[in-house]
């Protein structure tokens, strides 16, 4: 014959047991849920960071195509304004009067100093192209970096 001791052993067991499966079973939904959410936020910020690398290398690549079609109006402008200049001292000599003379010497100066700007402009430009050049370059190489770092840990918590 069994004591009711045991029964009531036997029956707080078992609710306990119950308790427990219960607990543990909202333990594993919570851990798949807090998991389902960690995964959203990482590929939340992946989203984010390949939106901000494109837009950096669509600013760089603009800032590129701005800078190199400046130098190149710039470039044609001052070949312009120095062949006008070259022509109309050209004419001026043509004349063959002393006082022209002084008014070519005048223009070939102008003509000199022009050229020396337009020279000082298209370095800067070149300078400016160079520069955007390594930025962008560095944004690529930094980004790669950024790359090979979310792959690691992509990797490591697989």
């Amino acid at each position: 014959m069994s004591c009711p001791c045991d029964l009531y052993y036997d029956l707080r067991s078992s609710e306990l047991n119950e308790q427990l499966t219960s607990w543990l079973r909202s333990m594993t939904d919570r851990n798949e849920y807090f998991v389902k959410l960690l995964r959203t936020k990482i590929e939340r910020r992946a989203r984010l960071a390949n939106a901000v690398n494109l837009t950096s290398q669509n600013a760089v690549a603009e800032t590129r195509l701005a800078l190199v079609d400046n130098n190149e109006r710039a470039a044609a402008a001052s070949d312009r304004a120095a062949a006008e200049l070259e022509r109309f001292a050209d004419e001026l000599r043509k004349a063959d009067d002393e006082s022209v003379d002084v008014s070519t010497a005048a223009l070939d100066a102008e003509k000199e100093r022009l050229r020396a700007i337009i020279s000082l402009r298209r370095t800067a430009l070149e300078k400016a192209a160079t520069d955007s050049k390594a930025a962008g370059d560095q944004l690529c190489q930094l980004q790669a970096i950024n790359d090979r770092m979310k792959n690691n840990y992509y990797n490591s918590n697989k």
